[in-house]
């Protein structure tokens, strides 16, 4: 009974206030700051990128038109439309000195070293060291031989390594 009488004399009990979500704690704008400084830094390494690789969409470009040119009898003509594209290419990004004076199987060569994914050495290449320099105009690619030059050729300006 006497405890009866010790919680009626009691005041009822006061519920806290609710807790604010705003303005929140100061670790959230340190996150958030951390974030932004992110995404800027990830937004400007993405540009930086792009600028660095567009030679290559450029490349890629003039790879097309090439291939619209030769329709469906590629010669001589376009032999060395695709070299000189090349060339074009290996000369935004590496040295003149290493590159200009390049020919023959040592262009060849060249082209495979600065990158791993290609075959330049091997049957369709040959003809892009050989034939675009032949003064033979009348010079007529299979079609095969063709396509096998162009796909190395693609794979080349998408994946070369830009250092040797």
């Amino acid at each position: 009974m006497q405890d009866t009488i010790y919680i009626s004399g009691l005041e009822p009990l006061i519920a806290p206030e609710k807790v604010a979500s705003w303005p929140p704690a100061p670790g959230w704008y340190v996150l958030a700051g951390l974030l932004l400084l992110a995404l800027i830094l990830l937004i400007l390494s993405w540009i930086r990128k792009r600028r660095e690789n567009r030679y290559r969409i450029i490349a890629m470009h003039g790879l097309k038109e090439i291939i619209a040119s030769s329709g469906n009898h590629p010669g001589q003509g376009d032999l060395q439309s695709l070299n000189r594209l090349l060339k074009e290419t290996a000369l935004t990004v590496f040295p003149r000195e290493q590159v200009a004076a390049l020919f023959g199987n040592e262009w060849l060569e060249f082209l495979d070293q600065s990158c791993n994914k290609t075959d330049f050495t091997g049957l369709s290449g040959n003809l892009l060291g050989t034939a675009s320099y032949s003064g033979n105009k009348e010079v007529n690619i299979p079609q095969d031989q063709w396509n096998q030059l162009i796909e190395v050729s693609e794979t080349w300006i998408r994946k070369h390594r830009r250092k040797l």
